[in-house]
């Protein structure tokens, strides 16, 4: 199985082997779902087999082969796995078991709306549109939309134009008033979304093969260092070790 990763609006996807995580956390919901064997450690208590943990909720993961979803609780997806959740940090999820063929063909154009498809379906909820969101203020649905075109080849929006006070004027708000409500309709404060999101700029770069120090730059970060601190914090890994997850085939 090729380790690869697919990053897109509110979804990053990991299919690989040999995944091994020290405790961190993140704003995204996780879905784990393993060929074989891993260890998944919540607080004081472990999981084994197809998991969801909430946003949020630091955890440590030991995967030999499998497949891992974040999702963005402000998605349309989030909200479904919120709702499974129900104010839980970890629940299992009644997957049938991922063979490591079935793995291997999750990248391929159109595998995630499938699956998410039969995540739903087992979970016995409705599946929502993909780039959906579930944020009600159309200013801030228009802000995550401008945020989205960095999935779009030279349509980034560049980190100097994510400052606080740019997005606010960009949707006519004083910057008191966009944080409050960014705050109220996304659950989360600006900068740790903002942060969330520079981790996925450098992740595309990565995958692409840029070295660490370019993917820190065109992310925002002041120097490989500090996403590789950052990096370590929010996914257990260092830029090293995920570096060598993405060159292995």
């Amino acid at each position: 199985m090729t380790n690869q990763v697919r990053v897109m609006p509110g979804v990053l996807l990991f299919v690989g082997r040999a995944l091994e995580a020290e405790e961190h956390a993140h704003v995204a919901a996780q879905v784990v779902w393993p060929c074989g064997d891993n260890e998944l450690l919540v607080g004081n208590q472990r999981w084994r087999g197809p998991a969801l943990v909430a946003g949020g909720v630091p955890h440590r993961l030991a995967m030999s082969e499998g497949l891992l979803l974040l999702i963005e609780p402000q998605s349309c997806w989030g909200e479904v796995l919120g709702r499974r959740l129900d104010g839980e940090d970890c629940v299992t999820l009644p997957l049938p078991e991922l063979t490591p063929s079935a793995a291997g063909t999750a990248l391929a154009d159109g595998w995630l709306v499938p699956a998410m498809a039969l995540l739903c379906s087992r979970l016995g909820l409705p599946l929502p549109g993909p780039a959906m969101t579930a944020v009600g203020d159309g200013r801030i649905r228009r802000l995550l939309q401008a945020m989205d075109e960095c999935f779009e080849v030279d349509r980034c929006l560049k980190p100097q134009g994510w400052r606080a006070a740019d997005a606010a004027r960009s949707i006519a708000l004083s910057e008191s008033r966009f944080l409050h409500l960014f705050r109220d309709q996304m659950g989360m404060a600006w900068r740790p979304y903002l942060l969330w999101r520079r981790l996925l700029c450098a992740v595309t770069a990565m995958a692409e093969g840029q070295a660490a120090t370019e993917a820190a730059h065109l992310a925002g970060f002041s120097d490989s260092a500090h996403l590789s601190r950052t990096f370590r914090r929010c996914f257990g890994l260092s830029i090293r070790q995920a570096s060598r997850l993405l060159s292995r085939s």
